[in-house]
């Protein structure tokens, strides 16, 4: 949340004797108010509309915009001030930002443009000359592509450490500015004035323009632009320099990223759409197609979910690496290349019965106890935090069910969805092998229920268990 003006009254109001009440303020930002006064680097506004595959404009988590990057090795750059401590370190990427309304309210691209970043790399801190990040980012969820991917923006900036005193230099970022041009891709042309660190230049430079390129006439980026000259009331605008060790080494060097296929196949090896990557920062699954290949780092751990609903008589069976939950958390290290969700055919003409031997009739009103591994209700034992309703897999418990009983019918509170009903059984699980998980139904002993040949109730007790097929 911004505010304008000298103070910030908070209030809060709470009822008489409630001594629960809590208001916590993570962090505070403040800024000097923003006056032009007689600085030249405020007045000399020579800003152009500027096109660039490459740069975009970010919006963090807390709602921070500001411009980002691709680098000549994919990664994404910016400003590292965007990511105070406690901050998510997370938000969005926009590229070929439309311009704004006439009255200034920004605009978005299409969705194919916009890319979920969930991870900072790599950062250094807001300290000028050390001010700047490297994001991780999603690929799109309709296109499956990774901004530097040649059929996305298909471009990226080249960074160089080469640069003297007395130059032209251009800053390009999606500043502050009236009208339709507010916070879309403009560039300034200036004189890199001293070859220090952090950088200096005459360029104009307003707020949202931090995280950007300052480019050579080559087109390579020689430092990030960081901080506003209006605010620090100094002549130049500042920038982190690529002749900055740290920032030159943690930016321009290959991460090495673990490519990891992500599948979910039907029996024959046919893929099923939509399966679920979990974004921490925004605590919910992002659906992508099967087959897509991620770019993760060594030893990070992600949470995938498999497709929850019956297709073609077809349900979750398991994971490879093996995991028999439909979520599930996976740890990537360099010998995954793969991670697939495995469905399989289920059976749904299944009937668990008491018989009575002395007449060779069903008994109803009775019940048994069935344990299913797949099975998943909406109740306290079934759900994982944050993220959400699984199948207990190994660790699958018991539950009373009437007979007679037909696991692909029974409807536990009339909801058709993850939490209600069984969606038939797998047939031949190893019940033999302790590490895979199998059905097991128990029957209850003694039980007693009313006869409609009597007309009186009886008692009766396991004999033994019989099956047909």
């Amino acid at each position: 949340m911004h505010f304008n003006g000298h103070t910030v009254d908070v209030k809060l109001y709470i009822s008489c004797g409630d001594p629960g009440s809590i208001f916590n303020i993570d962090y505070l930002l403040v800024s000097d108010p923003f006056v032009y006064a007689d600085n030249p680097q405020c007045l000399n506004d020579n800003r152009i509309s500027f096109s660039h595959n490459a740069i975009g404009r970010i919006h963090t988590a807390e709602n921070i915009i500001g411009t980002a990057w691709i680098a000549g090795n994919g990664l994404i750059i910016t400003a590292g001030h965007f990511f105070p401590q406690g901050s998510s370190r997370s938000g969005w990427i926009y590229f070929n930002v439309p311009n704004s309304t006439g009255g200034g309210n920004p605009q978005f691209p299409n969705s194919e443009k916009a890319y979920q970043f969930t991870n900072v790399i790599a950062a250094g801190g807001n300290v000028e000359g050390e001010d700047w990040a490297v994001l991780q980012v999603l690929p799109n969820n309709m296109t499956g592509l990774y901004p530097a991917d040649n059929a996305a923006q298909g471009t990226s900036i080249t960074l160089t450490n080469e640069y003297l005193t007395n130059i032209p230099v251009r800053v390009a970022g999606y500043g502050v500015d009236e009208g339709t041009s507010n916070l879309t891709l403009q560039s300034s042309s200036g004189t890199y004035l001293r070859n220090n660190n952090p950088l200096e230049y005459s360029c104009f430079a307003i707020d949202g323009v931090s995280g950007g390129p300052v480019l050579k006439t080559d087109g390579k980026a020689m430092g990030i632009h960081t901080h506003i000259a209006c605010h620090l009331y100094q002549e130049a605008n500042l920038g982190t320099g690529f002749k900055y060790d740290a920032a030159w080494y943690y930016i321009n060097q290959p991460y090495q990223f673990i490519d990891v296929q992500i599948n979910q196949y039907l029996e024959g090896n046919t893929h099923k759409e939509k399966i679920g990557l979990f974004v921490n920062s925004s605590a919910q699954y992002r659906n992508y197609h099967s087959g897509k290949i991620f770019k993760f780092l060594p030893n990070q751990s992600i949470t995938l979910l498999s497709d929850t609903l019956v297709y073609q008589d077809q349900k979750f069976w398991n994971w490879t690496p093996t995991a028999y939950e439909n979520h599930n958390n996976f740890s990537i290290i360099s010998s995954i290349s793969e991670i697939t969700s495995q469905f399989k055919q289920v059976k749904n003409n299944l009937e668990i019965n008491y018989i009575s031997p002395e007449s060779n009739s069903t008994l109803s009103n009775l019940n048994l106890r069935f344990k299913d591994p797949w099975y998943t209700q909406k109740t306290q034992e079934y759900i994982e935090g944050i993220y959400g309703y699984r199948n207990l897999g190994l660790n699958a418990i018991y539950h009373t069910r009437p007979a007679p009983f037909k696991p692909r019918n029974f409807i536990n509170g009339g909801n058709n969805d993850i939490g209600s009903y069984y969606k038939g059984v797998f047939l031949d699980q190893d019940y033999l092998d302790p590490n895979k998980p199998y059905y097991s139904v128990q029957a209850i002993s003694p039980q007693t229920c009313t006869l409609a040949q009597t007309g009186r109730e009886h008692t009766f007790y396991f004999q033994n268990w019989s099956a047909n097929t």
